[in-house]
């Protein structure tokens, strides 16, 4: 429906579709909402305050502005894709907690939704690849453990304070990059 769905203790989404553009589903502190299983359709909004694990299951988004907002810790744990359903009204992912990439070794890509990395936001890979396929901008960290690699695949901002460190690789591909103040870059 169009109001808010709360998780009090956990949720397990092992695939199906949340597609009501107006309503929330929230994450309180202290909650778990687990994604795994077939494919998921996203077309509400979620706001992530407690700990979501992405384990297995593609993630499709089918409303405009923002369908997920991470203020706490959002665990990939997958090589599976957000993937937006056209490329002129891109959908959001809002991040000003702790998104990881752990488990895995493949790649995870966020396509046709834009990653907005918000201070005090941090995008730590600590295994695989991370993509950004359509781009957005970033004022906070990207900590890339050894051997891991963030691919800017769309064109991507990185705006005065924004950091990225450890010895793993970001690398621009086909793409652009635009440093829109003081960064920092490791490698």
């Amino acid at each position: 429906g169009t109001g808010t769905l709360t998780v009090n203790t956990s949720m397990n989404w092992d695939g199906g579709s949340q597609t009501t553009a107006a309503g929330t589903t929230l994450i309180p502190a202290g909650a778990v909402l687990t994604v795994a299983g077939g494919t998921h359709t996203l077309g509400r909004r979620i706001l992530n305050q407690g700990m979501v694990n992405w384990t297995a299951g593609a993630i499709n988004t089918t409303a405009n502005g923002t369908v997920l907002e991470n203020q706490a810790q959002f665990n990939i744990q997958t090589d599976s894709n957000i993937t937006g359903d056209d490329g002129s009204n891109l959908e959001i992912f809002l991040n000003t907690g702790t998104v990881t990439k752990s488990v895995t070794s493949g790649t995870s890509t966020i396509s046709n939704v834009r990653f907005t990395n918000t201070s005090p936001g941090v995008l730590d890979v600590q295994t695989g690849t991370v993509a950004l396929a359509s781009g957005d901008a970033s004022d906070s960290n990207f900590n890339l453990a050894a051997g891991t690699f963030l691919n800017f695949t769309g064109a991507y901002t990185l705006n005065a304070g924004a950091s990225i460190t450890g010895a793993g690789l970001a690398q621009l591909v086909g793409s652009t990059l635009t440093i829109g103040g003081a960064v920092s870059v490791e490698n």
